[in-house]
C-alpha cells in the first residue's frame, strides 16, 4: 500500500472515529443536562422546607440538644424514625446520631444522607444553641442519586468507546497542556499517561521544526477550527511519522 493509501484510510478512519465521538459527547451532553436539571429540582426540593411543617412532603424532625430526644416529626419524618428505632438499624442510628452530635457542638449546619429502606435521604441539621435543640430538614434524592449513577455509566461508557477505538487520542487543553491520554495513545508513543499529564505536547512530542506548525495549529483550534496534517513525532525511544486530526480541546495522534 503506497503513502497516498494509507492516509486516505487514515482519514476515513478518523472520520468514522469523529462520528463514533461524536455520538459518545451527544449522548455525555444529554446526561449532562439531566444531571443538572436533576440538582435544580434537588434546590428546589429543598426550598420547599419553609413551609409548613405538617404540609411538607418532606421530613421535618427536631431533636433536643445533640439529638437524644425527639421532639417533634411531621408525617414524613416519621419514616425515618421508625427505620432509626427498629433494632437492625442500631448502626445507621448510631451514624445519624454522631452527624447531629457533630452539628450541634460545632455551631454549624450540616448535610449528610441516610439510607432509610430503599430510599436515600439528603438531611440538612440545623442547630439552635439558644433554645437547646436541632432542627432536621430531609429531602428524598433517591431518584437524583440513581440518575447520577446512570450518568456515571453513560460515562464510562463513553470512555469505553474512546478506549476501543484504533486511534491514538490525545486529549489538550487550550493551554497546550496534556488533561488526558487515552491507552492506544500511550502505546504508540512509549509514556505512561501518568508522564504525560500537564505537559506540553508540543514540547514533549516535537522536534523544533514542527513546533511552528503545531503552534499555527493550535491557534487555529482556539478559534473553533478543526485540521489534519502529517507531523514527526518523538516517542520516548525513536521517531516515527504520524497523521494529525486536530479539533478544539482535542488532538488526535495515530502512528503511520
Amino acid at each position: 500500500m503506497d503513502k497516498n493509501t494509507a492516509i486516505e484510510n487514515l482519514k476515513k478512519a478518523l472520520k468514522r472515529e469523529k462520528l463514533a465521538r461524536k455520538e459518545a459527547e451527544r449522548i455525555l451532553e444529554q446526561k449532562s443536562i439531566e444531571r443538572y436539571n436533576a440538582n435544580q429540582n434537588l434546590t428546589e426540593a429543598l426550598s420547599s422546607t419553609n413551609r409548613f411543617p405538617e404540609e411538607n412532603p418532606s421530613p421535618v424532625l427536631r431533636f433536643s440538644a445533640r439529638g437524644h430526644v425527639l421532639m417533634y416529626s411531621n408525617m414524613a419524618g416519621n419514616v425515618i424514625v421508625d427505620f432509626l428505632d427498629d433494632e437492625p438499624n442500631s448502626e445507621v442510628n448510631l451514624f445519624f446520631l454522631k452527624q447531629l452530635e457533630f452539628s450541634f457542638s460545632k455551631d454549624v449546619h450540616h448535610q449528610f444522607e441516610i439510607v432509610v429502606a430503599d430510599s436515600t435521604f439528603l438531611i440538612n441539621a440545623v442547630p439552635f444553641r439558644s433554645t437547646n435543640y436541632i432542627n432536621l430538614y430531609g429531602t428524598d434524592i433517591t431518584a437524583i442519586k440513581r440518575a447520577n449513577e446512570a450518568i456515571k455509566q453513560s460515562e464510562e461508557k463513553y470512555r469505553g468507546i474512546i478506549e476501543s477505538l484504533k486511534l491514538g487520542i490525545l486529549e489538550v487543553d487550550t493551554n497546550d497542556k496534556i488533561i488526558r491520554a487515552y491507552p492506544q495513545f500511550c502505546s504508540l508513543i512509549g509514556y505512561d499517561e501518568e508522564e504525560l499529564l500537564g505537559e506540553s505536547p508540543t514540547e514533549l512530542f516535537l522536534d523544533e521544526s514542527s513546533k511552528e506548525m503545531m503552534r499555527l495549529a493550535n491557534n487555529k483550534r482556539r478559534d473553533g477550527h478543526s485540521s489534519v496534517y502529517e507531523i514527526s513525532l518523538i516517542k520516548k525511544m525513536e521517531t516515527p511519522f504520524g497523521l494529525l486530526s486536530a479539533e478544539p480541546h482535542f488532538t488526535v495522534v495515530m502512528e503511520l
